[in-house]
């Protein structure tokens, strides 16, 4: 194989390897973003308790709810 076909078949390779890794790295901050997100609602789930939207329902409850409405959104 000659220099000049080698060349385009490298920067293929290069560009999916670059392509892999920032999937990777989109990944992860989607990971760390929802689950930052997960905690807040634990956290927000804590003053819900009680009010008229969610009467008689568990902290727990809400949390659950609350999550599942962020977990199909992603």
């Amino acid at each position: 194989m000659t220099t000049l076909n080698a060349q385009p078949s490298l920067f293929a390779t290069l560009s999916h390897a670059g392509e892999s890794v920032t999937e990777i790295f989109r990944s992860i901050g989607r990971g760390l973003l929802a689950a930052q997100q997960l905690r807040a609602n634990y956290l927000v789930s804590e003053h819900l308790v009680g009010t008229a939207e969610y009467k008689g329902m568990t902290q727990h409850q809400i949390a659950a709810q609350l999550n599942q409405a962020v977990i199909r959104s992603l």
